[in-house]
């Protein structure tokens, strides 16, 4: 046999050995009809979901008396409920459609193990007595992931889950909207830090005038409605506690901003929250804030509030009022 009928033949055993590979792939991904991969799965009779990763480590979110999403190992700080949520209807869509295993052999290699894996979670629902058990295991190709049921030997492989969805850091399921208020609903803002007091409201027509204007000046409306957005929405990073602490510096905060506003839903008078901000601690990013309507004190980014710690009357004069005379 002579050189080029040898290279002839090695690519012919490579090309039946690779279509050998395809057809046993096919072959041992065998599909079931149909089948949810939790039977009677139901995200609203959900009442705790216990994240945990192969390190150990681990999470749990569960809803409390008022069946409001909550982080216990974070006092109970309010969850993301629409994460909570999206993930668990993630869940109920999981299927059994594709079988990539059948024996308990193979658990371990595709990590799905009771005892080795990558993510474990379990559902604890009200209507059941019995926790419901999910193993996140291995991605053979990106967008893909091997699942498995507690209480059954097979291993399911899925388009519709991803491992960080089941993330076992608490800080992933927080609810980041510490303080919320809808721009439109404000009618006054008050502020008072290290460069002294500013106050805001809403003229007759409906757009923003500042209290203690000089004659000839305007407010400019632009640099008011950034600032309305720095401290309506307020994002908080972690949770700090119930408690008051010395450290936190809210005996004498560095910034007081209080919000008066009138809910669309609430027929009735307006409502006053009052944000402090403490000075920075040891996390020289971080200040430490409590709102009026939170019972938590949670980290902020300086970042995030610093505008409005620094804010100034001069800012929101309009530059072309500033030299104004009172004759013009």
């Amino acid at each position: 046999m002579n050189r080029t009928n040898k290279v002839l033949l090695a690519l012919l055993l490579l090309q039946f050995c690779l279509v050998a590979n395809v057809f046993w792939t096919q072959l041992s991904a065998q599909r079931e009809p149909t089948g949810a991969l939790f039977e009677d799965f139901n995200p609203d009779a959900v009442t705790s979901v216990f994240f945990m990763g192969e390190q150990g480590d681990g999470t749990e979110v569960k809803k409390d008396a008022k069946g409001t999403w909550v982080l216990p190992e974070k006092d109970g700080y309010p969850a993301d409920e629409n994460k909570v949520e999206e993930f668990l209807h993630k869940i109920q869509k999981l299927d059994r459609r594709v079988v990539v295993a059948s024996t308990r052999s193979a658990h371990s290699r595709l990590k799905v193990a009771n005892s080795i894996y990558n993510r474990k979670v379990v559902f604890h629902s009200a209507d059941s007595a019995d926790d419901e058990v999910l193993f996140i295991g291995t991605e053979p190709t990106q967008g893909q992931l091997h699942v498995r049921a507690g209480g059954d030997d097979r291993v399911f492989l899925t388009r519709d889950l991803s491992a960080w969805e089941a993330g076992t850091d608490s800080a992933l399921w927080l609810k980041r909207d510490y303080l919320k208020v809808p721009s439109a609903s404000l009618t006054e803002i008050q502020i008072k830090n290290p460069n002294g007091s500013l106050r805001f409201f809403k003229g007759d027509n409906g757009q923003w005038e500042m209290e203690g204007l000089r004659p000839g000046e305007i407010v400019n409306t632009s640099s008011v409605d950034l600032l309305v957005n720095r401290i309506a929405t307020v994002r908080m990073q972690d949770v700090a506690g119930k408690t008051d602490q010395p450290s936190f510096g809210l005996d004498e905060p560095l910034l007081k901003a209080t919000l008066s506003y009138r809910p669309a839903e609430d027929p009735g008078g307006p409502r006053a929250v009052v944000l402090l901000v403490g000075h920075k601690g040891e996390d020289k990013d971080m200040h430490i804030a409590k709102s009026s309507e939170s019972e938590f004190y949670v980290s902020v980014p300086a970042y995030a509030i610093q505008e409005v710690i620094q804010a100034k009357g001069a800012d929101y004069v309009a530059p072309k009022s500033r030299n104004a005379s009172p004759d013009k």
